[in-house]
């Protein structure tokens, strides 16, 4: 009843953002319920000349982990705004986090250039929405304008995973952040990692190292729960190497540093960053990856990570190889 009461709660919560991103754009749509409404003006130019924009809002929808609000939902709305206050200066604001600061060049010019490589200008005059869908996939307007007097507007069903929006997103929360305002950046992997179990394949050889309980006659100074490293030969179908260590204390410490250090969100799947930077995203296989990394946190943050394409293992070499000779460097102590 609670998740029933919870779920009616957030979808109109929704619904008020995207209208205040801009449902009054257009007025009395002929909407058919369950149906799709088009009312898209094929005239509108595709070509915007100016690059100064004067004035932009938009509201949507995200599927991740993407801020504090989020965190163990499969998302979060937002409503970004630039417009002028009554001074004539110009303000970037976002509804949901309450955060507001005076927009500069920079935060005009990264936007714009999203603006032209996700070819937004192509969606300008587009309204086409289908009714009755969740509400992740509700209405929502986009308005950008610009000094020339152009306009750029589209109203679409939102789209929780389209990569435009993130890029928007990242756009305006990277930028609040150089100002000392944090509360839209996206979360980094929790520092107080409990687990991680590695598994790396080649042709010939499948390494692993993870936690494992040993028997009473294989533990160590009366532990059993161990740190193992095991190393089979797949064309001579033998072990080579199966040995146990204890735990550094420091070992999940030292394993947070690492993850710190490359940031590994470009590959978990509820992080906003997830795909950026990847040019061949190829990690539905999980179980039949080359690289299988899973990494358990002590607030329940799993993450799976699972890469086969040559481009995802160089991304990710220097990760691994620091990650490998963390762990080497352990078992050489015996």
């Amino acid at each position: 009843m609670k998740a029933h009461v919870k779920r009616h709660i957030i979808a109109l919560a929704f619904i008020i953002i995207l209208c205040l991103g801009g449902c009054d754009e257009v007025k009395n749509p002929e909407h058919v319920n369950g149906g799709t409404t088009n009312k898209t003006d094929y005239t509108a130019p595709k070509d915007i000349k100016s690059k100064e924009i004067t004035g932009f809002r938009t509201a949507f929808y995200l599927y991740g982990e993407w801020t504090e609000l989020s965190e163990g939902e499969r998302g979060n709305s937002y409503s970004f705004k630039i417009q002028k206050d009554e001074n004539g200066k110009l303000i970037a604001s976002e509804y949901t986090t309450k955060v507001k600061h005076e927009a500069d060049e920079e935060l005009l010019n990264n936007l714009q250039k999203v603006i032209e490589e996700q070819h937004l200008a192509g969606m300008n005059g587009v309204y086409e929405v289908t009714e009755g869908l969740p509400y992740e996939f509700q209405k929502t307007t986009t308005v950008i304008e610009y000094a020339s007097g152009e306009e750029i507007s589209f109203t679409i069903n939102n789209d929780p995973e389209a990569k435009w929006i993130k890029d928007v997103y990242l756009v305006f929360a990277e930028w609040f952040d150089s100002k000392e305002i944090p509360d839209l950046m996206p979360p980094k992997v929790d520092s107080l990692i409990s687990r991680i179990d590695i598994d790396i394949r080649t042709d010939t050889l499948y390494t692993e190292y993870s936690g494992i309980i040993v028997s009473e006659e294989d533990a160590i100074d009366g532990e059993n729960y161990l740190l193992q490293r095991s190393i089979y030969d797949i064309t001579q179908k033998k072990s080579i190497t199966w040995d146990f260590h204890k735990f550094p204390e420091d070992y999940y410490e030292r394993i947070a540093e690492i993850i710190e250090k490359y940031d590994i969100r470009p590959f978990d799947k509820y992080s906003p960053l997830y795909g950026y930077g990847r040019e061949d995203i190829n990690d539905t296989d999980y179980d039949n990856s080359k690289i299988c990394i899973y990494i358990e946190t002590v607030s329940g943050h799993r993450q799976h990570i699972g890469i086969s394409s040559d481009s995802d293992m160089e991304m990710l070499k220097p990760f691994m190889d620091e990650l490998i000779a963390y762990h080497e460097s352990i078992f050489e102590q015996s």
